[in-house]
């Protein structure tokens, strides 16, 4: 097997390495879609589906949060989107269960 096979088998079994789940709670930057976890420094860029996208503007209109100004604190199982790539800034996560919202911000405790 050669450099390059070798090199691609192993990107393909990093990037669809199963992950489980993980619970995320954080103050979500709407304009840029990256959520600040609360009780750390991490942070993830945040996906939706084309089904999920309706569902958290209802999210917004309950919360009374419908102005991305407005800080807010988004909570929901987060799924991985294969490994993180040496040149992205953060890691890509995508919404894998319920979801909730509420305007305010996060006490950071770090």
């Amino acid at each position: 097997m050669n450099r390059r096979t070798l090199f691609g088998v192993l990107f393909l079994i990093i990037g669809c390495a199963q992950q489980e789940p993980f619970l995320v709670r954080g103050n979500l930057d709407r304009t840029n879609w990256v959520v600040h976890i609360c009780d750390s420094e991490q942070s993830y860029r945040v996906i939706f589906t084309s089904n999920q996208a309706p569902h958290f503007d209802k999210l917004e209109a309950d919360a009374g949060a419908t102005d991305p100004s407005l800080p807010v604190i988004f909570e929901f199982y987060a799924s991985p989107l294969g490994a993180k790539l040496p040149w992205q800034e953060l890691e890509t996560v995508g919404v894998g269960g319920p979801m909730s919202l509420e305007q305010g911000k996060c006490a950071r405790s770090t």
